[in-house]
């Protein structure tokens, strides 16, 4: 409880400096305390994480556990980014801020086992899937918020990196996603005979259709050019998909088929 505190206000202090070193006041010092309180906040996330893997919590996860592993992992590909994207990094910031304040309050847990390394590897691949893929959602609204405010004369967005960069940045995280997200969906086939029992098929679906459709974006995008506002529309329909499939299991199981009392 002290550690999920004390990431709440170490993420929330981040944003602010962050913010301020958007708005260019102070811009190096607020620049530099975002640093040091983002990368504590990631020591202090960090060592929660490990002191659960410690007390072996895994065979109870939570959404919002899960959740929050995937927000650690995406501020660690974006410490690399944040000087030259302030805006991406304000908002993953605030998003974990979010996320660790939520997980003061949270109590369904969703159990699963993990018998065999297979199902492991699968479980791994799809949190970092899910992870660098939200953070690219993330970015696609940013980018379509950016595309949308160029034809304004005054808008905040105007204060965000230039779009072809952002487009850049975005790309490269689809792609990275896509790669473990396919990784992932080779895991599972070990076991391919859950695919399509009452339980799953939902989620086999509803993943598959986001594959593919990654997959026709980036295909998309390298042949034909795809770009601003279309395919940040795709990105952020094809994520919602993904995110159904992904945390739709849990309510399908306890509401469509739980026994009855």
């Amino acid at each position: 409880m002290t550690l999920v505190t004390l990431n709440i206000g170490l993420y929330l202090l981040s944003t602010l400096f962050l913010l301020c070193a958007l708005c260019k006041k102070g811009q190096n010092w607020c620049l530099q305390l975002s640093f040091v309180t983002l990368i504590a906040g990631i020591l202090s996330q960090g060592t929660l994480l490990s002191y659960q893997i410690a007390q072996g919590d895994f065979e109870q996860v939570s959404a919002i556990e899960a959740l929050s592993v995937a927000v650690f992992i995406m501020l660690l590909i974006i410490i690399p980014y944040v000087r030259r994207h302030l805006n991406t990094a304000i908002g993953l910031t605030f998003f974990a801020t979010i996320v660790q304040a939520l997980s003061l309050f949270h109590t369904n847990e969703v159990s699963f086992s993990t018998p065999s390394p297979w199902l492991s590897a699968h479980i791994l691949t799809s949190i970092v899937a899910y992870a660098i893929l939200l953070m690219a959602s993330i970015q696609a609204l940013l980018v379509y918020l950016r595309d949308r405010a160029l034809k304004q004369k005054k808008s905040i967005t105007h204060k965000l990196p230039p779009i072809m960069r952002m487009e850049l940045l975005l790309f490269r995280l689809l792609l990275i996603g896509f790669i473990v997200l396919t990784i992932s969906l080779l895991t599972s086939f070990a076991f391919f005979d859950q695919w399509f029992s009452p339980h799953f098929i939902h989620k086999t679906v509803l993943t598959g259709l986001a594959w593919i459709l990654y997959g026709g974006i980036l295909f998309a995008h390298h042949y034909y050019g795809l770009r601003g506002k279309a395919a940040t529309k795709f990105i952020l329909l094809t994520a919602i998909i993904l995110l159904l499939g992904i945390t739709g299991t849990r309510l399908i199981q306890e509401y469509m088929f739980a026994e009855p009392l």
